[in-house]
């Protein structure tokens, strides 16, 4: 079970079996192409100096929770077969970067943004396949304001930003 692995490895859970993490965790990087259940728990990823690496092969999906990249930049690869998903927040303050010719979406978190700017900082930058959205206002929400606010998104030549029919506000768009 992924609540098994050890802190600041890389860990493969396309072999692993098991219900959520029952606990928060640390590791370098996770590798999966199943779901993962975080079990309302976070899941931190990165070691603060090098990127944390998330990777989402064949439709592989992490859900329910939260992902803390802390300083290290969030570095995702989603690749082969099916939609990959990221349905958690996402902490951290060193960007966010998608790559792998593969789908990734951001989907609903149980009511939370997936990027929260006051948790939350850097740029998005959608290197390769598409980066797209099953949910509305994914970037942030002011609740003081009571509407949502943006973040940054570069995309590069290789790469395609997707709202496909969702409510986003976006910052700069290069």
């Amino acid at each position: 079970a992924l609540d098994t692995a050890t802190a600041n490895t890389v860990w493969d859970a396309n072999a692993a079996s098991g219900g959520p993490l029952g606990a928060g965790l640390s590791l370098f990087a996770l590798r999966t192409n199943q779901t993962e259940d975080l079990g309302g728990n976070t899941l931190t990823l990165g070691n603060g100096t090098d990127p944390g690496g998330l990777i989402l092969n064949d439709g592989g999906s992490i859900s329910n929770g939260f992902i803390d990249f802390g300083a290290s930049e969030a570095v995702v690869y989603a690749g082969g077969a099916g939609t990959a998903a990221i349905n958690t927040g996402i902490l951290g303050s060193n960007g966010f970067t998608k790559f792998g010719d593969g789908r990734l979406e951001f989907g609903p978190t149980g009511g939370a943004p997936t990027f929260n700017l006051d948790t939350f900082a850097g740029k998005i930058n959608v290197n390769q396949g598409t980066l797209g959205f099953a949910a509305n206002d994914v970037f942030d929400w002011d609740f003081f304001k009571l509407e949502p606010r943006a973040l940054d998104v570069n995309v590069e030549f290789d790469g395609t930003l997707d709202v496909g029919g969702t409510s986003q506000r976006i910052g700069t768009l290069t």
